[in-house]
């Protein structure tokens, strides 16, 4: 893989977006130690105030209970009325917190971020783990139900996780994994970097949320077929969005967040900053 992109990621350290040659595949390399990994994400990351993270954390909460909602009417009669369900990068535990009211599952999460963990367990009594799927070592086959949500991009080692997700799984357990567009998701962060390079500034874009990695549709795909899962259903969402993103659609504001290299303490790629 060759280097393509330098950003400042999370407003932590900097990084470089590096691109296969041979299928355009996109991800941060060197890959972040386990160390900086849980760093990467402190209790402002769920801040809406904050810079980094998603900006409408706030609304997830009522967002949440829609979609567990829906979620929970169309597993119904898909899965054990008493379903074994892990939700991994669970984060506040919203969906979690949503699922318990709508169906009689036994619900669990996981999640990298300290502070999200301890959050769920506080506020909603919630059992979640803190650490990644490695490191949880869960039984064989134990879920009927795994979610996925915005997660998957977040993994150092996808091939991996997605290795584990299934071993987790029952035989004839369901999947539930959603992910951004990758060409989408990388465009504004390219079209910053042009921006600031016009400008003869010395900065970097901000890649905000965290992202390692950018899949398209048929990184997917193959990393599905290549980790024992098989595909039963897919689509877009967001897909104004995405059309923005890739300059089919016009942005409401033509803006983009950016770190001043001399605002950062550069460590290594994959180092945690002296």
């Amino acid at each position: 893989m060759a280097p393509m992109l330098e950003v400042c990621l999370l407003g932590f350290t900097t990084a470089w977006v590096h691109e296969c040659g041979s299928c355009g595949f996109r991800q941060i390399r060197p890959r972040l130690a386990r160390e900086i990994l849980s760093l990467i994400y402190p209790g402002e990351y769920f801040d809406s105030d904050c810079n980094i993270g998603y900006s409408d954390f706030s609304r997830q909460a009522q967002r949440s209970q829609r979609v567990a909602f829906f979620f929970a009417k169309k597993m119904r009669h898909r899965v054990p009325p008493e379903a074994k369900l892990l939700e991994i990068g669970s984060a506040l535990g919203f969906l979690l917190h949503a699922l318990r009211d709508y169906t009689s599952w036994q619900v669990q999460g996981l999640d990298v971020a300290p502070f999200a963990s301890y959050f769920a367990g506080k506020m909603y009594d919630m059992d979640v783990k803190c650490g990644t799927l490695q490191e949880a070592r869960f039984p064989d086959e134990n879920f009927d139900i795994i979610i996925q949500k915005d997660l998957l991009e977040h993994v150092t080692h996808p091939l991996e996780h997605m290795l584990e997700s299934n071993r987790i799984m029952k035989k004839g357990g369901y999947l539930w994994l959603i992910t951004p567009n990758g060409k989408a998701d990388i465009r504004p962060l390219q079209r910053a970097a042009r921006k600031i390079r016009n400008a003869g500034m010395d900065a970097l874009p901000l890649l905000g949320q965290g992202h390692l990695s950018f899949f398209s549709r048929n990184h997917l795909m193959r990393l599905f077929s290549e980790t024992g899962f098989h595909c039963i259903s897919m689509r877009n969402i967001s897909i104004r969005r995405g059309l923005r993103a890739l300059g089919y659609m016009p942005w409401n504001k033509r803006s983009f967040s950016m770190i001043h290299r001399k605002d950062t303490s550069r460590p290594a790629p994959g180092e945690l900053p002296a």
